[in-house]
């Protein structure tokens, strides 16, 4: 997947006018003035987050797009969308079909449930009325954590994080998670509310303040076929005209800056 590009620029407009130490020190400041545009840039895709998504996370925000340095002896800077997992998730992941569209890559903890032989490959999970999600929209981590090991959604043998029978005797009273195969209720995660719990929030249609009873069961995770998104975020068009401005802008003052810097 194309999620990386070089700032490319047509300099022959700068180099027919230069003299002999300008055209030695070309080189020099294309890389300057290539580094300035490619940052520039990636700070202005940065904010364009925010009108393109709404509410993007913080991490989203500072790491999704990054850019590397251009070198002497490769002058172009890379503006681009990191592949690997930085906290167990890589930005081209959470991106990638809001840049190209078509499905979005499924998340760590629908990959467990794969290898668990709860869903397909084919299918997400979609949040339900009984799960209370974070202020950017997502399953809280440790929610998550409590999930998977109450259905004992961790695929290694004997992991510490799936509860036990032992353990759930402990505490019979906590909220308890349980997977519903379809063959009484839709597909997905639900949650049994303790007897002597206080209903917080309204959820469903278990009003909020009401004493609950063994048999309320909220939905928390439903399991739908992934649905297919539309491109809402032409990063490689956006960033590659944003970077070619700015390099033309920035191009007289790297320039000046390498003949101020010139070995005479």
């Amino acid at each position: 997947m194309p999620t990386s590009f070089n700032v490319v620029v047509d300099t022959t407009q700068f180099s027919r006018r230069l003299t002999a130490l300008e055209r030695e020190q070309l080189p020099f400041a294309n890389m300057l003035a290539s580094n300035t545009a490619a940052f520039e840039t990636m700070q202005t895709m940065r904010k364009s987050l925010d009108l393109v998504f709404e509410n993007p996370t913080p991490w989203l925000r500072s790491r999704a797009i990054l850019y590397k340095k251009g070198t002497k002896q490769s002058p172009a800077a890379e503006l681009y969308i990191p592949e690997s997992p930085d906290k167990g998730t890589a930005p081209t992941d959470v991106l990638s079909h809001h840049i190209f569209s078509g499905p979005r890559v499924a998340k760590r903890s629908e990959r467990r449930l794969m290898r668990a032989g709860l869903m397909s490959a084919n299918e997400r999970l979609v949040p339900g009325d009984g799960l209370k999600l974070d202020p950017y929209g997502n399953v809280p981590a440790s929610t998550m954590v409590q999930i998977l090991s109450a259905i004992r959604g961790f695929a290694e043998v004997g992991s510490a994080a799936n509860i036990t029978a032992r353990s759930r005797a402990r505490n019979p009273r906590r909220d308890q998670y349980f997977w519903s195969d379809g063959s009484h209720l839709p597909r997905g995660v639900y949650r049994r509310v303790g007897r002597k719990k206080t209903a917080k929030h309204k959820y469903g249609s278990l009003p909020a303040g009401r004493k609950t009873a063994a048999r309320d069961v909220l939905p928390v995770l439903l399991v739908v076929r992934a649905p297919s998104y539309a491109k809402r975020f032409d990063f490689p068009r956006l960033a590659g005209e944003e970077a070619r401005r700015r390099f033309v802008a920035a191009w007289p003052q790297a320039m000046a800056r390498a003949l101020r810097t010139a070995r005479r």
